[in-house]
């Protein structure tokens, strides 16, 4: 995932885990490797109703 381009942001995952460092850099990309299939739902916890979904098969 890459930051939106302005404000503070991050990327955590909705059920808990380890996430992005909250940052406002332009361009800041998040990199997770998925190793189960599965639908993962992450949130910036700055402003919850930005959300994303991955799904893995």
């Amino acid at each position: 995932m890459t930051r939106a381009p302005s404000g503070r942001h991050n990327v955590t995952p909705a059920k808990g885990g380890a996430g992005s460092r909250t940052t406002d850099k332009k361009g800041y990309t998040f990199t997770k490797r998925f190793t189960k299939a599965g639908t993962f739902t992450y949130v910036c916890t700055i402003h919850p109703s930005m959300k994303s979904t991955v799904k893995v098969s």
